[in-house]
């Protein structure tokens, strides 16, 4: 279980990476006969969340993102900032995750 959260993790950073690599750094493109760099400005908004399941944190960041994207359009990525488990009579009943939503602003 904790070498899937590790991987989670690892996949989630790499993405938010890419996002804002793509977006701040910008891409090369031809006009003419030279190359000339363009850049991509974007207003990316991050908010945070909690949520929770019976399940896993995997499916604690799904309902998480899964409540986000009823009000919230072009989301890009999640980042999970922190794990916790309620724990009642020697089991774990809940999984809880802090996560960080973020998402291009139109």
């Amino acid at each position: 279980m904790i070498n899937y959260v590790g991987e989670f993790i690892y996949i989630s950073i790499k993405i938010i990476w890419l996002c804002l690599s793509f977006l701040f750094l910008g891409y090369q493109v031809n006009v003419g006969n030279r190359k000339e760099r363009m850049i991509l400005m974007a207003v990316v908004k991050v908010v945070e969340l909690m949520a929770d399941s019976t399940e896993s944190w995997e499916a604690a960041t799904q309902a998480a993102v899964t409540e986000a994207s009823k009000t919230i359009d072009n989301i890009q990525s999640v980042y999970v900032k922190n794990f916790q488990a309620v724990v009642d009579n020697k089991n774990i009943t809940k999984y809880r995750v802090n996560v960080k939503v973020s998402f291009v602003v139109k």
